[in-house]
């Protein structure tokens, strides 16, 4: 795990410079920013679809300026996105499952990160302090095709869904279906993750440094999954003839299929 130390040893002197530098700033377009997350959150959240909430965030977003600090900064602002939990509470009555608000911002900064990425046409680094919110994200770094996202603390579902090229660094732990229909990419995963890790991946690579849950793999069809820790069962009862070509790794061994 060479390029995990190399990562890990940047990180530490960008995490110093950046959290000061944060913590300091109060900008014109943070403010905009958090306004234009809130306004996605009342037309999105009753969307049905995560993707289609990715979408709506996409049109949100395309015409404005910002950059990759800026995303950095709006994790800070973590107190303003606690409301989401209130307009659906109200919606979904006493039961609701505080927290679930709060986590749709992982695919706000998504969507933020990808129109950056397409914009600019050029290989960008972005900072994620997710132990800023009270809640897990989820859909992290969906559709990531070349970002470079290092994400301080743990995250939620479906880190890195469809992700086609970049990199994604995860100095925490991850809940289920880390890399999720990837198709290539890297996602290097410093803690535990949950069940289903590489569920239906097409290509790329996840490391986990750590231990993994059940269900390792589920109709992979191509990739690499490498484990240092612990493993739970590997997939095999929803395997189809096409998804074969996968390679999982414990602990530098390949593991073999339990392929009927």
């Amino acid at each position: 795990m060479n390029l995990t130390k190399t990562i890990r040893s940047e990180y530490t002197t960008l995490e110093e410079s950046t959290h000061q530098k944060v913590k300091r700033k109060e900008s014109y377009t943070i403010k905009n920013l958090v306004n234009l997350a809130q306004e996605w959150f009342c037309l999105s959240h009753n969307a049905g679809s995560y993707f289609t909430m990715y979408q709506q965030a996409l049109e949100k977003i395309k015409k404005f300026s910002y950059t990759n600090e800026d995303i950095t900064e709006l994790c800070f602002h973590a107190e303003d996105f606690k409301k989401y939990d209130s307009l659906l509470e109200k919606q979904r009555g006493p039961t609701f499952d505080r927290g679930t608000g709060e986590r749709y911002i992982g695919i706000f900064l998504s969507a933020l990160i990808f129109a950056d990425q397409e914009q600019t046409k050029t290989k960008k680094e972005y900072i994620i302090f997710t132990e800023e919110f009270q809640t897990k994200l989820f859909q992290l770094g969906m559709r990531n095709t070349r970002a470079h996202i290092i994400i301080q603390g743990n995250v939620g579902d479906s880190l890195g869904r469809q992700m086609e090229g970049g990199t994604i660094i995860v100095y925490g732990n991850t809940e289920d279906n880390a890399g999720k229909e990837m198709t290539n990419g890297e996602i290097v995963i410093q803690g535990n993750t949950g069940a289903l890790l590489g569920c239906e991946m097409k290509g790329g690579s996840i490391h986990l440094e750590k231990n993994a849950g059940n269900s390792i793999g589920n109709s992979m069809s191509g990739g690499k999954i490498f484990i240092n820790g612990n493993i739970g069962e590997i997939a095999s009862t929803q395997y189809l003839p096409e998804t074969k070509k996968g390679e999982i790794y414990h602990k530098g061994e390949k593991v073999k299929l339990p392929f009927p």
